[in-house]
Order: structure tokens, then C-alpha cells, then sequence
């Protein structure tokens, strides 16, 4: 079976590069790639050539060529005589790119072991449900009644981190009613169709101004929306990465209001902490006790599944039919 990896080597332009097994150096560990999942945020953003990095020399990886994908399950094929924590035939899930082999060192790297008798495809979603679960520690204090802007992969699992942490309210605003749909299906019990920037079906819904406002879509219009919907001394996190700018009056809706506006990338967070500190590990670890346990559900959030050779077409089939692709898994053996 030939070896792969993918490289966008410019705007919509997606190489499937041959990929020789590579040698295990003092350290490491090699995976052959079991499938990896596309992320529909950034990793899109990056073939589509509108993500914010692009033209910003201070972040290095948003560059071409890039080599994407941060989720993977697979199996240890090779240790080197130093790594003691896995063995050949190991599964694990790791943030691995899309490719037949990855090299990583386990003393350094983010990675579970992969549970034998749980799908790849729930496994996959610890990933998104880490990144999704940032917002949570995002908060000044701890909010009674929140928004959750976007019912794409981040908003579903967004809105089920807040209840499951105990979060009284919690309303989900999407233009698209498929997606709602989906949101209900996954057990987000208040849900509204919005349209533009119109928060009103949302704050109706709540019947309340919101404590908080998470914006998970990465549409910069919302942003303003947002500020001008929070409560006074209310939170509005940005959980989905903005694609662009968006003009604040900062007197009217931060300053004079004491509204917070907080960044929630992942890497606001530490690899790692001493334990019952949030970290990027933790809160994998955490996502996939959810998931096992039914907790996070992931039904019907898997539309397609597809080949390392389809996909060229498939990221300009997802860049076309947004509203209707959220999670594709890319099976490599």
C-alpha cells in the first residue's frame, strides 16, 4: 500500500505527496496512521487561504507549504531503545497530521492510549471536545446563563462541555436549522435560528440578558453582536478563530459596560499541569472519558468517510457545502 501525506502547497492547491517510512531516531516512537480527522475551522481556513496567519510573519506555521491535520489514531510500530511507555502494537490517538507515518516523542508530545473497543471515529472527536472545552476556563465567574454563537463542530461540543459542567442555561444560535437540528439530537436542550447578526432569537430564547457569549463560528461581524447582547460584566469569549477584523466601539461595549472580550485558543492553556489543573492533556483526557461514557454525543456529527487519493476533492467539496459536511474522517489503512 503506497504512503501518503498531504501538503497544501498553496490556496485550494492540495499535493498527495509520496511518503518513504521514516527512521526511528533516539526518542522517538513511529505510528502508521490508522485515520485522522479534518478540522473544519482552521485546517479549512488554511486551504481556502483566508486564515489570519497567512500574512503574518510572527505565526510561522500558517505558511505554505503546511502540512495540516492535528488528530489521529494509529498504532506504534516502532520505539527507540530510550521510549518505555509504549511498545510495538500500542494504539494511540495523537495530534498527528494527515499522513501514513508520524514520528513523535512521547515525552514531549500530547497522546492517549487509544481504547481497543472504541470506534476511531469517537476517539477522533476527543480532539475537537479539548478545544471546544478551552472556553469553559475562559470565564471570569462562573456564568448562570450563556450563548453559544455557531452550531459547527466547536459550538455542538461547546454547548455539551457547559452542561455537563453544570451551566443552568445554555442556548445555541445557528443560521442554519440543519445544524440545530443536529444540536437537539445531541441533547442541547435550547436552540435558536438566527439570521446575520441577530442575536434577538437567542436572547428570546434565554429570556435573560446572557452572563456570557460564546462565539464559536470565527465570523468577525459577531463579534460587536456579542458586546452589545452580554450583560454588564459579562464574558465574550472567542472560541472559534476570527477570520478577519471587525470594528468595536470599545467605550460603549467594553469600557463602559466592563464587558470582557477573551481569546480562547487552545494555547492559552499549558501541555500539561500538576494534576486538577486545566491543561491541553487534561482536557483530552477528560474528552475521551466523556465520549466512552456517552456523555458527549457524537451521533450523526461523522458525514463522510474518505481515502487519502479523494482528498483534493474533498476539501473543495467541504469549502463549497459548509452547512452541510462537519466531521470527515480520513481512513488510511
Amino acid at each position: 500500500m503506497t504512503a501518503y501525506r498531504v501538503v497544501f502547497t498553496g490556496v485550494r492547491t492540495v499535493e498527495l505527496q509520496a511518503q518513504p517510512r521514516p527512521a526511528v531516531a533516539v526518542a522517538d516512537v513511529l505510528v502508521r496512521t490508522e485515520c485522522t480527522l479534518i478540522s473544519p475551522g482552521t485546517e479549512l481556513a488554511l486551504y481556502e487561504g483566508t486564515h489570519s496567519g497567512l500574512l503574518d510573519p510572527e505565526i510561522p506555521f500558517a505558511k505554505y507549504p503546511h502540512r495540516p491535520g492535528y488528530a489521529a489514531v494509529g498504532r506504534v510500530e516502532a520505539c527507540s531503545a530510550s521510549v518505555d511507555r509504549l511498545k510495538p502494537g500500542d494504539r494511540i490517538f495523537f495530534l498527528g497530521r494527515h499522513e501514513s507515518w508520524s514520528l513523535f516523542q512521547p515525552k514531549e508530545a500530547i497522546w492517549l492510549a487509544a481504547p481497543e473497543d472504541l470506534p476511531a471515529d469517537k476517539i477522533l472527536f476527543a480532539r475537537l471536545v479539548q478545544i471546544a472545552a478551552t472556553a469553559f476556563y475562559c470565564f471570569r465567574s462562573r456564568p448562570e446563563r450563556v450563548v453559544v454563537l455557531g452550531a459547527g463542530l466547536i459550538g455542538l461540543f461547546a454547548a455539551q462541555v457547559l452542561q455537563l459542567q453544570g451551566i443552568r442555561e445554555v442556548v445555541v444560535q445557528d443560521v442554519n436549522a440543519a445544524r440545530l437540528g443536529h444540536a437537539k439530537r445531541c441533547g442541547i436542550r435550547r436552540c435558536a435560528l438566527g439570521r446575520g447578526t441577530n442575536l434577538a432569537p437567542a436572547l428570546a430564547e434565554l429570556g435573560a440578558e446572557p452572563d456570557a457569549i460564546v462565539e464559536a463560528t470565527g465570523v468577525p461581524a459577531l463579534v460587536p453582536a456579542a458586546l452589545a447582547a452580554v450583560r454588564r460584566r459579562g464574558d465574550v469569549v472567542l472560541l472559534g478563530s476570527p477570520r478577519g477584523s471587525a470594528e468595536i466601539d470599545l467605550y460603549k461595549h467594553v469600557h463602559r459596560n466592563g464587558v470582557a472580550l477573551i481569546g480562547a485558543h487552545e494555547a492559552m492553556l499549558p501541555d500539561r499541569a500538576p494534576a486538577g489543573e486545566p491543561s491541553r492533556q487534561a482536557l483530552l483526557e477528560q474528552a475521551l472519558v466523556w465520549l466512552r461514557h456517552g456523555q458527549i454525543c457524537v451521533d450523526g456529527l461523522v458525514t463522510d468517510h474518505v481515502r487519502p487519493e479523494d482528498l483534493p476533492a474533498t476539501y473543495e467539496r467541504i469549502s463549497i457545502d459548509k452547512d452541510n459536511v462537519l466531521g470527515v474522517v480520513v481512513k488510511w489503512i
